[in-house]
């Protein structure tokens, strides 16, 4: 899920996590009325802390180098985005993709859903076998050595959402638990993978959401973005328009807020151009 403008609130996380959404990624992957300065996470693009549900963090497109090293360096996801904007300030995602893999040459670059099933931490343990924390509760582990391996998988939860079951490769698993967090064990071979999914319990029923796109709001915002995108931004006075939109926050006004705002402008605007007409004629 990718909010639009803004993340919202912690409890809007929980239905994410109860109708098994991957993940969220934002500019700002704190939920609304959580200061960014007051939540600390050694890896910055992941926060889990909220419903136990992981929320990334997405950077523009011209992203600092420092961030990139600092990120690279803590095995954060790097993840990149642009707006309207992004022809108008020549934003270069190329140069910014060069500098990730001149920091590190190992970046691999995949898909959002790729990157939400593998947001877990591993560490080597005295028996040669490993301790795992994950941030997902769908999630992909492979053993990529040639000896077998024991993962030890640890996943913090409140349980304020039932837990369904536990799947490993589509089957149902078992599983022990504390009063926060659940824990197993998952014996690989050589170069296997696995593939767990934590399901929980809720009333999703996917027959009964109708999908005819009626909706009058909906409709008029997805026109209007297609006319912006489409039309408006392919001339200079265009892009001027878009960035006074949003660089003013007029945006944040609302489509029953904007229109009335637009209909004074117009009407002021035409009275301008009468009383500019007949000051001609004189």
């Amino acid at each position: 899920m990718v909010f639009p403008h803004r993340i919202a609130s912690p409890k809007t996380i929980g239905l994410l996590k109860k109708y098994n959404f991957l993940a969220t990624a934002n500019l700002d992957n704190n939920p609304s009325g959580h200061d960014t300065e007051k939540t600390f996470n050694l890896f910055s693009g992941i926060l889990s802390e909220f419903g136990n549900f992981p929320s990334l963090k997405r950077h523009v497109a011209n992203m600092d180098a420092r961030r990139i090293a600092i990120d690279s360096f803590f095995g954060s996801p790097i993840l990149l985005c642009a707006h309207h904007d992004f022809s108008t300030k020549k934003l270069d995602v190329a140069e910014t993709a060069r500098t990730i893999n001149r920091i590190q040459p190992q970046t691999e670059w995949k898909s959002l859903g790729y990157i939400s099933k593998r947001l877990y931490l591993q560490k080597l343990r005295d028996d040669g076998d490993y301790d795992v924390i994950s941030f997902a509760s769908n999630f992909m582990i492979r053993n990529t050595q040639p000896r077998n391996i024991t993962y030890f998988i640890r996943k913090e939860e409140s349980f304020e959402i039932p837990i369904k079951m536990v799947k490993l490769n589509d089957d149902q698993y078992s599983y022990e638990k504390s009063e926060s967090a659940l824990f197993f064990r998952v014996d690989l071979l050589p170069f296997e993978s696995a593939h767990i999914v934590i399901e929980y319990e809720n009333d999703l029923d996917l027959a009964a959401i109708p999908t005819l796109k009626d909706n009058f709001r909906v409709s008029v915002l997805r026109w209007s973005s297609d006319i912006r995108d489409l039309f408006i931004t392919r001339s200079a006075y265009g892009q001027f328009l878009v960035r006074s939109y949003y660089d003013t926050g007029f945006f944040r006004l609302g489509l029953m807020g904007a229109l009335p705002t637009l209909l004074l402008g117009a009407i002021a605007l035409s009275a301008v151009l009468y009383w500019a007409k007949n000051r001609l004629k004189r």
